[in-house]
């Protein structure tokens, strides 16, 4: 009798294979998922940090960022009321840890700041975007040099 199908011995070859592609596939993904989660949390911080700094301009009232390692606060300051208030799934940390407020003031400056001040996530994961720069002018966003600190200067601008 001819034997039609496959033996137990390469069903079971098989189900090990798949459930290897599936492992990797797996670990990847997750690192992927994480990577991706990173980057979103500084790009929208960088988008908070640019409507503030509008919403400073247009409706001439300044607006400060209050910085804490979990989350941020927007307020606006002329009637104090919270704008935005955000948590955050990665702490981030910031150049001169003494100052932890921004205001942007009706010009749309950064008005508090004499120099820059850099805000970065710190996880040591390979991302594209993980620092954001305010100066008294712009806010740019970048990429901390391998090695560095959270300084303007270690901060390249993407």
């Amino acid at each position: 009798m001819r034997g039609r199908g496959f033996s137990l011995v390469e069903l079971i070859v098989i189900m090990a294979i798949i459930g290897i592609l599936l492992a990797v596939g797996t670990l990847d993904f997750s690192r992927w998922s994480r990577k991706s989660a990173l980057e979103s949390q500084v790009k929208i911080m960088y988008a908070d940090l640019m409507t503030a700094k509008l919403d400073a301009f247009h409706k001439k009232a300044n607006h400060t960022v209050t910085l804490e390692a979990n989350r941020y606060t927007i307020t606006r300051a002329d009637t104090g009321a919270t704008v935005l208030q955000k948590n955050l799934a990665y702490p981030i940390s910031w150049s001169d840890s003494g100052v932890t407020t921004i205001t942007f003031d009706t010009r749309g400056l950064a008005s508090t700041l004499a120099t820059t001040k850099t805000i970065c996530v710190s996880t040591g994961e390979n991302v594209s975007v993980d620092c954001i720069i305010v100066s008294p002018v712009k806010i740019d966003m970048g990429k901390i040099n391998p090695g560095g600190s959270c300084t303007s200067a270690d901060c390249q601008i993407k």
